[in-house]
């Protein structure tokens, strides 16, 4: 098991050596989180899947001239909330937290090029539901919404087609001026240097099981 591990950790180094040597730094950034990821694959100790993984972060990115995004972290999922309760940390944040057994986990790397920093751009068009609270004017916007989405996020786009365009509009306007829907903004290195992800869902098992893997 060690071995196959440290041959996939040995691949993908070379890789991105490779993608460096040639100034392709998004490339290389890449192929480290992909390296990371895959790297869930070999841990059996739900335990300590935190320490392990915020330890990864550090070597892979750090050691090769990337710095992790500290302001960005994979988080708990729950049925309609995906960024519930618990956080993972793309560095050591020196927790001691141990993970519960039947608990879902999106562990989702960042790395970038720059000051290891995002912040918030312009506003971009995903949303989610902030509140039900009584409204009249696009009400029957808020209940088409929530029916199909629920709390989770959604794109505007997703809804056109399937009602009035200039209804769909002022609702959304209004919804959002009363903040019944929250508008995600676009986030960027604070420096505009590249960065990169890589995610994979998880259940917390004796040994985990990778929820987004395909076999």
């Amino acid at each position: 098991m060690i071995a196959r591990f440290l041959g996939v950790l040995d691949f993908f180094t070379a890789i991105s050596i490779i993608f460096l040597a040639f100034g392709f730094e998004g490339f290389a950034v890449l192929m480290a989180l992909i390296l990371l990821v895959k790297s869930l694959i070999f841990i059996t100790s739900f335990a300590s899947w935190i320490d392990i993984l915020s330890s990864l972060g550090i070597f892979l990115c750090v050691g090769y001239g990337f710095n992790p995004i500290r302001n960005l972290s994979g988080h708990e999922v729950e049925q309609w909330n995906l960024h519930a309760g618990m956080i993972i940390p793309n560095y050591d944040n020196k927790s001691e937290t141990v993970l519960e057994e039947g608990k879902v986990f999106a562990v989702e790397p960042f790395a970038s090029t720059g000051s290891g920093k995002v912040d918030e751009g312009k506003l971009g068009g995903v949303y989610r539901i902030q509140d039900l609270k009584s409204v009249r004017v696009g009400r029957d916007i808020l209940d088409h919404i929530y029916e199909r989405f629920k709390g989770l996020p959604f794109s505007k786009d997703w809804l056109h087609g399937n009602l009035n365009e200039f209804k769909l509009n002022n609702g959304f306007r209004i919804l959002e001026q009363q903040g019944l829907i929250h508008r995600y903004p676009e986030l960027v290195e604070e420096f505009g240097s590249k960065v990169s992800q890589a995610e994979h869902t998880v259940m917390v098992a004796d040994k985990p099981i990778i929820l987004t893997k395909i076999d």
